[in-house]
């Protein structure tokens, strides 16, 4: 099995766990100071701890960099200088030509499609939220062929056709029962928060692709981290 479907199983998995541990703190209700039982219902608290928790990555890539600059201990005794060209040291030594400040546009949409999406994720059910997720792929497909010029294949536009015909069918659900019900207040306007999220989300994707590959020497968790 490859890392790639590896890391997608992992994906769905992690964010599963993660969509019903903050829908769960949602339901969450207790007694105020005043003595009045209350729901939990703090979407930007919430965001805050994903993203404190994404500010962690840079502590993980600091550790695994200063792992790999040290020498594996077979070799520790024996260490030797080798004298080396510019051009050997510019290929054992990645290009770090950017600033953090790149990550500027990318992270404020981050910030702020996961800000709404937790405020929907409180107005609707956690299976309605998990699948409107999906309609990223949609936008995302959009967006690359007005900005990024892509040509899109025919399994794609399928792909993006089927997820379009579910998002409906999800959607229809809701106004014929826009009550809702308990964990649920206001499905439709859930709904509507979340897909506005996943256009936010679709924007960063696309920046992201447009404007920092360009850049040599970002590692993943570098990215994520800042």
């Amino acid at each position: 099995m490859s890392s790639a479907v590896v890391t997608s199983v992992l994906m769905v998995i992690t964010g599963s766990i993660n969509t019903i541990s903050t829908k769960l703190a949602d339901i969450t209700a207790s007694k105020n100071i005043e003595g009045d039982t209350k729901d939990f219902n703090h979407p930007f608290f919430q965001a805050a701890c994903m993203f404190f928790g994404e500010l962690c990555c840079l502590i993980v890539f600091k550790l695994s960099q200063l792992r790999r600059s040290r020498p594996p201990p077979a070799e520790r005794g024996r260490l030797q200088y080798v004298e080396i060209t510019s051009e050997e040291h510019e290929e054992l030594t990645p290009s770090h030509n950017w600033s953090p400040v790149i990550f500027l546009l990318p992270a404020c949409c981050d910030l702020t499609a996961t800000s709404l999406m937790y405020i929907g994720l409180g107005w609707t059910y956690a299976s309605i939220f998990q699948m409107l997720r999906g309609s990223v792929m949609i936008f995302t497909g959009i967006f690359s062929i007005i900005f990024l010029g892509r040509k899109l294949g025919k399994h794609q536009w399928i792909g993006m056709v089927v997820v379009m015909a579910g998002l409906a069918l999800v959607g229809v659900s809701s106004v014929l029962e826009p009550s809702g019900g308990e964990g649920a207040p206001n499905p439709l306007g859930g709904i509507i928060v979340i897909i506005i999220a996943q256009l936010v989300q679709a924007t960063q994707m696309v920046v992201e692709e447009k404007f920092l590959t360009k850049y040599e020497g970002i590692e993943p968790l570098q990215a994520v981290g800042w």
